[in-house]
């Protein structure tokens, strides 16, 4: 395979990362300075790892840490679009708000691209793609491609997702350290207050060295990217939350909480301001410091920390941090609590847990606690509690509660009440909801008798992440065929193939059936062989009729 990188960068990654002297690597630095200054993004963001200090060019180097001037280097290297230049970020921290702007500009929202090109940068055998392949494994394990995906994936998978990239820069003679916590200690810095980023995903993100112009970019694309912006110092902090009528500012500051609410991003961005000049002030009649809204902040700060902990998969402290919140009369932390048992099948205490959420007087946490218990008990005392759940607004408790009526599960059967439920559901926009109305407009006999409407119900089940995802591919992809297989040809291979990648056997099989159809038996043996590899049982079925009918042999 080619290189991506220029000979003039791959002589320089040689110079500075494979020499153990120091005329070798300021020559390299100075090769990377002139292919950068002459246009070459790469080399912006190579370069900018020789100002970051020791554990970035190793122990021996006599570079001049210059954190400034790195980042400034990586801001030129990320805004010619450079998938290097998104790879030296993520290796060591997460993205500016400013520099979310410079990503949509080349990536729009196409996240999962932007990791093909990175990884196209570590495919093959030169310098600069062993160096881009160990900062894409570093991006890996210290949580950066979660940041940038925005989904969170358990340390063990990025270890192992990690372990390829590592490995083959080691083979390119690239021998880092590879421990996310010692190459991303926080940076020297004098700040007052540092900037933390919370993303919807739950991830952190925290800067040591950002301008106010950051505050104003951020409060531009938090509804989408933010869940929180907060300026910190010690214990004190300003948080900032979007709500569906206005910003939630939370304050603690000298031991002192404060709440306030304002509907101007305007009135936000100049608190922002003031805080980050050290001009903090918490006697305007706008804060409100009564005991119910310093309860409401601390039991927030205990959530958050909770979350935090949950993130770095520090466990016993997440769950004391919910314990603390839970002890102020938290019904949300009280609702995590009777979560995390459920999930260890720790079922009495999960149920004590709902049992005092349902006391607390927040609806939602009520509401929660109900359809959980309704889950987890059986019988007529589980359909009370779905009931409840569903009256107060739990869009999944109403296909819950479906399930009950046409399976008859506490309660008597009726599949008009079932059908009632599911459609209730169906409108909140649950998913379940919606996949069960989709499979009513089909008769006993495979008949569709209602396509339109079970195409608009999957599309919205397959449109984003959810449980009922690739269910709902399947099956659209059956209401497409039915529909009209020759003009629905490429939706329908697409949405099969979607099935394979999230390696969800019983679309990974019809996409194998669907390439057989057509005639392309070679594609059809491979998925075929790959799905017995993974224990299939109806694919290893296939496979010993075929043998008996010779067709197998012959194929294969």
């Amino acid at each position: 395979m080619d290189d991506k990188f220029q000979p003039i960068v791959q002589e320089a990654v040689d110079l500075i990362w494979k020499h153990n002297d120091a005329k070798s690597r300021e020559k390299g630095q100075a090769m990377l300075r002139r292919a950068a200054e002459d246009g070459d993004a790469e080399a912006w963001a190579l370069l900018s790892l020789t100002y970051l200090g020791a554990p970035w060019v190793g122990e021996n180097s006599n570079f001049e840490k210059d954190i400034a001037e790195a980042e400034h280097c990586l801001k030129k290297s990320l805004s010619e679009g450079s998938p290097v230049g998104l790879l030296a970020i993520l290796a060591r921290r997460g993205l500016y708000p400013t520099e979310e702007f410079d990503f949509w500009d080349y990536w729009a929202d196409e996240k999962e691209t932007a990791v093909v090109e990175m990884e196209e940068y570590t495919e093959g055998d030169g310098n600069g793609e062993g160096l881009a392949a160990y900062l894409l494994g570093m991006a890996y394990l210290r949580g950066g491609i979660d940041i940038l995906t925005g989904k969170r994936l358990e340390k063990r998978e990025r270890q192992q997702l990690a372990k390829p990239f590592l490995e083959h820069a080691r083979t390119q003679g690239i021998r880092l350290n590879c421990n996310p916590e010692e190459m991303s200690k926080p940076d020297d810095s004098d700040a007052d207050w540092r900037l933390k980023l919370w993303l919807q995903n739950g991830l952190v993100i925290t800067f040591d060295r950002y301008d106010t112009e950051e505050f104003q970019t951020a409060l531009e694309i938090m509804e989408d990217t933010y869940k929180v912006i907060e300026l910190y110092h010690d214990k004190d902090y300003l948080s900032v939350r979007q709500t569906e009528d206005n910003y939630e500012l939370h304050a603690m500051l000298n031991g002192q909480a404060a709440l306030r609410r304002e509907e101007s991003s305007e009135q936000v961005l100049c608190l922002l301001q003031s805080w980050h000049k050290g001009k903090t002030d918490l006697s305007s009649e706008d804060w409100q410091n009564d005991d119910q809204a310093v309860q409401y902040v601390k039991w927030q700060r205990y959530l958050d920390n909770a979350e935090v902990c949950k993130n770095r998969d520090d466990i016993e402290e997440m769950v004391t941090a919910l314990k603390q919140a839970a002890n102020m009369d938290c019904g949300k932390a009280m609702v995590r609590l009777g979560c995390y048992h459920q999930e260890k099948r720790e079922k009495d205490a999960a149920k004590q847990w709902f049992l005092q959420a349902i006391k607390t007087e927040a609806h939602d946490d009520v509401k929660d606690a109900c359809y959980y218990l309704g889950c987890l008990e059986d019988g007529p005392l589980a359909v009370q509690y779905l009931k409840k759940a569903a009256e107060m607004g739990a869009a999944s408790a109403w296909a819950k509660l479906g399930n009950c009526y046409s399976q008859g599960m506490g309660t008597p059967m009726d599949s008009e009440k079932a059908m009632t439920c599911y459609q209730k559901g169906a409108d909140l926009g649950d998913y379940e909801a919606l996949y069960v109305m989709a499979c009513s407009c089909r008769s006993e006999g495979g008949t569709w008798q209602d396509i339109p409407k079970a195409i608009s119900c999957l599309r919205k089940v397959v449109s984003e992440e959810n449980d009922w995802q690739n269910e709902a591919r399947l099956l659209l992809a059956q209401v497409f065929m039915a529909q009209n297989p020759g003009k629905n040809a490429d939706r329908v291979e697409s949405l099969l193939a979607e099935t394979k990648y999230a390696k969800y056997f019983p679309g990974w099989l019809e996409l194998a059936h669907y390439y057989k159809a057509h005639g392309r038996i070679y594609q059809y043996g491979q998925d075929m062989d790959a799905l017995i590899k993974a224990g299939y049982e109806p694919a290893i079925k296939e496979k010993e009729d075929m043998y008996r009918g010779s067709e197998w042999s012959i194929l294969f």
